[in-house]
């Protein structure tokens, strides 16, 4: 149809079969032939003047761009959108651009910027009646509050969201509050209600063809799994979830699922293949990493990604009690080294490389000085004791717990006139 309606020169018609081309080809997964096809649409609408499809293929695009990690392209693209639909007066397009760039930030992890967008879009869809506009709000506000950990208030968002998507008959609106629901109760580790809500989420994506959303579905019911002991199938799932997300050329959804399968096999013992995945993870966030333009942006992803190191670190930490010899605690250095300094790399070259443990002992001065170095985790931490003739590596708690004792140990310090030693 595009070849024809480009022979005849019918542009309009161009257009049109240009955005369902673009359509047919988001639905698969093939979402660069997708955005092709949707600039392609955007240049044919330029030259008619239809500043309505001219918005509408830019923000397209940009949520393509958003679901491959092309985060600073993305906002390009919804910029243009935005001054398009302020000229063409659309109070609800309007909000539907604003929550697109929310979306963005939030991929991005800025997440000031993206509750300020979020909340500027719900006030216009309030405003208008909008239902399907104010459900996705209230979808992105419980995202925020997961963010933040407080689940059971995300909860209380994503269930006023999914009735309004039930009300409007919106399918892919009910399976994102049904994915984000599931998303909540693994948070508050009540994983067979997470396991449920990802099993509904799931099969609505698979009826219509959402295929993103599917790939969601499959990393978080993995997860859920995983938490579960049902590793069989976690492992099924989570390697479905890395096959589609390697077929749509999404990195954010590859390095995820990667990492989550790692945690599959170190689960059933196979520590190897998850060392290997768990490395493969991070070779992913690095090239993501790499891909941002801007100081500020890329420490900004390193910092909230951090998580992707801990994995292999508690994993390398717990390999080293098990068998002191074979040079994990180094290993396991090297990657804490490289979590802390992505940072400071960033502002000097990305060509230099974190010390390694024989660096470290060559720059201590003498041999009645030690250099403490150390790593936080969630579910464990690291500290690594180093001289210049020998380093030991000791497995700590997770950081809450670490948290909760250095206050005891605060307050005690901070009243000395109190006998506090048979609290200890």
């Amino acid at each position: 149809a595009c070849k024809v309606r480009s022979q005849i020169g019918d542009l309009t018609g161009l257009g049109k079969s240009l955005v369902y081309l673009a359509l047919s080809y988001q639905n698969t997964g093939q979402y660069v032939k997708a955005q092709d096809a949707y600039l392609e649409a955007y240049q044919v609408n330029k030259q008619v003047g239809n500043k309505v499809k001219m918005a509408e293929a830019m923000q397209n695009t940009a949520t393509l761009l958003n679901a491959t990690g092309h985060y600073l392209e993305a906002l390009e693209k919804l910029e243009i959108a935005l001054e398009l639909r302020k000229e063409l007066n659309d109070p609800v397009k309007i909000g539907n651009v604003l929550n697109e760039q929310g979306n963005v930030y939030a991929s991005m992890r800025d997440y000031d910027q993206a509750i300020a967008l979020y909340s500027e879009s719900a006030e216009i869809m309030n405003s208008e009646g909008d239902l399907m506009g104010q459900a996705n709000a209230y979808n992105n506000i419980g995202t925020m509050l997961d963010e933040v950990k407080r689940f059971s208030k995300a909860i209380e968002y994503y269930t006023r969201s999914l009735e309004i998507s039930r009300q409007s008959s919106d399918y892919k609106g009910i399976g994102t509050a049904l994915g984000n629901l599931g998303n909540s109760y693994y948070g508050l580790g009540e994983f067979e209600e997470s396991e449920r809500y990802q099993h509904q989420a799931l099969s609505i994506s698979r009826e219509h063809d959402f295929y993103e959303n599917e790939i969601h579905n499959l990393i978080n019911l993995s997860n859920a799994q995983n938490a579960l002991g049902k590793l069989d199938s976690a492992g099924y799932y989570c390697a479905l979830g890395l096959d589609k997300a390697k077929k749509m050329d999404n990195p954010q959804l590859v390095w995820i699922s990667t990492l989550n399968l790692g945690d599959n096999y170190e689960k059933k013992g196979d520590y190897q293949k998850a060392i290997e995945h768990y490395e493969n993870a991070l070779g992913i966030v690095e090239e993501i990493r790499l891909s941002l333009s801007g100081e500020e942006f890329r420490a900004e992803y390193m910092a909230v990604e951090r998580f992707a190191f801990e994995g292999l670190i508690h994993l390398l930490g717990r390999l080293h009690l098990m068998d002191p010899l074979k040079g994990y605690d180094q290993k396991a250095f090297l990657y804490a080294e490289r979590s802390k300094s992505r940072a400071f790399l960033d502002m000097l070259s990305d060509t230099l490389l974190p010390a390694t443990m024989q660096e470290v002992q060559r720059s201590i001065p003498d041999d009645q000085s030690l250099v403490l170095e150390y790593f936080l985790g969630d579910s464990s931490s690291c500290l690594w004791v180093i001289s210049q003739e020998k380093f030991d590596m000791f497995v700590l708690p997770g950081r809450q717990e670490l948290a909760d004792d250095i206050e005891t140990l605060r307050f005690s310090l901070s009243q000395p006139e109190n006998d506090n030693l048979p609290f200890f």
